[in-house]
């Protein structure tokens, strides 16, 4: 097993073999966990999503999210309800849509964690993750 493989997830120290999270950082999760939120939910399933991205190889999970990403849909169920007119069917299309949101950020977040492994790069993830978040802000001021 790699060195990196040994350590905790979430805050780096030694973790024994079998393990992606370390006790403390376990504890934490669910601690206080609001599942009232998305934020909420996604912390109280981490430690399964963190298992999830760490049980293949990267190139294995990046094969699959494609897969995925085709079968979840979001494009699909948002241009149907997009072009919806009856309501009774447009609440059904929106039922789907919201799934497929779900869906899809959990795949992304096991693709974070497969691809953002060493501090360099989850540090430039969150660097891109704060951009984009900045540029959808409608408040904005374009310079």
């Amino acid at each position: 097993m790699s060195q990196d493989t040994e350590k905790c997830f979430n805050c780096g120290i030694y973790v024994p073999e079998g393990r992606q999270i370390c006790p403390t950082c376990e504890r934490e999760a669910n601690t206080g966990i609001n599942c009232k939120t998305a934020e909420g939910v996604l912390r109280k399933w981490r430690p399964a999503i963190i298992r999830a991205a760490k049980a293949h190889p990267a190139k294995i999970i990046d094969q699959n999210a494609v897969y995925e990403l085709g079968k979840i849909g979001l494009p699909f169920f948002l241009a149907e309800l997009a072009d919806q007119q009856d309501q009774n069917h447009m609440t059904s299309s929106r039922n789907l849509l919201i799934e497929a949101i779900a869906h899809t950020r959990v795949l992304v977040e096991r693709l974070a964690i497969v691809h953002c492994s060493s501090a360099e790069d989850a540090d430039a993830y969150r660097f891109y993750l704060e951009q984009a978040a900045r540029q959808s802000d409608p408040g904005r001021v374009k310079r």
